[in-house]
């Protein structure tokens, strides 16, 4: 489209774009950053004032990036539950809406709770947590050490547990929303034009995920999460709950988040 528009080579075109994504890519480590100890303790505080959630920094969230066509290298792994040939991006966001981790590279077919533990936050939580820290989920995760999610059915529906949901969709909102401003500024990432037939080709698509990224902190932060972008909105997925079990440790420690929620939503005394 654009080679014909403007009288050049579709060659020197593919040319020019990964040049600038190279270009943004080269400032991802400065613009998508982890929060530091300071600015964890600043984000936990605002989530714990605004959503009674002490201790949680960062909401997480997979979306999908649907490719085009069928990948030409290994395709089938690509195909998702929604029907699609896609890629599977993890997404950290903090909430002012800023990207604060990317994981990009999995195919479609995969789990968010495979992609999460593949992860540097997971793998390595000492140098992304302080303690008693951590992030929320959906469903989708499993319930474990910096991960917290909701309760599934049929314990949703108990005493205290549907209160809980809620309270936890809302700190979740912001992915949902960030998501939405990403795609909605950079629609490459609706329906990514790229054909995967070699090693490299995944390696680019990466790139593209994580230049859109870089480009959304940018003017995230300039126009100070004012924008006028239509945001896209997508289909709900179809969860695929993981099989893994969760320890006891790991049950408590929500029953204890869910008793201080309850008292700060002044629904039981301390």
């Amino acid at each position: 489209m654009v080679s014909r528009a403007k009288g050049i080579g579709s060659g020197t075109v593919h040319v020019y774009t990964q040049r600038v994504i190279h270009a943004f890519v080269s400032l991802s480590q400065s613009e998508i950053m982890w929060p530091n100890s300071s600015e964890r303790s600043q984000l936990a505080m605002y989530n714990a004032e605004r959503y009674g959630f002490r201790n949680c920094i960062l909401s997480t969230d997979g979306t999908h990036v649907v490719l085009y066509r069928k990948p030409a290298l290994h395709g089938e792994v690509y195909y998702s539950r929604k029907k699609e040939y896609s890629m599977n991006v993890l997404l950290t966001f903090d909430f002012r809406r800023q990207i604060r981790h990317v994981v990009a590279g999995w195919p479609g077919s995969v789990h968010d709770s495979t992609v999460w533990a593949s992860s540097a936050p997971f793998l390595r939580p000492r140098s992304f947590f302080d303690p008693n820290q951590y992030q929320a989920g959906d469903s989708g995760f499993a319930l474990g050490a910096n991960m917290l999610t909701p309760y599934r059915l049929p314990a949703a529906h108990q005493d205290g547990n549907d209160t809980f949901n809620t309270g936890h969709a809302s700190l979740r909102v912001v992915c949902e929303h960030g998501n939405g401003l990403l795609k909605g500024r950079w629609s490459s990432l609706a329906l990514l034009p790229v054909d995967i037939r070699r090693a490299q080709d995944v390696k680019f698509v990466c790139d593209w995920i994580l230049a859109c990224c870089v480009l959304h902190n940018i003017v995230n932060r300039l126009r100070n999460g004012d924008d006028d972008v239509q945001m896209y909105y997508e289909k709900p997925r179809p969860k695929k709950f993981t099989n893994c079990l969760t320890e006891d440790s790991y049950v408590e420690w929500r029953e204890n988040i869910k008793a201080e929620l309850l008292v700060f939503l002044g629904l039981t005394s301390q």
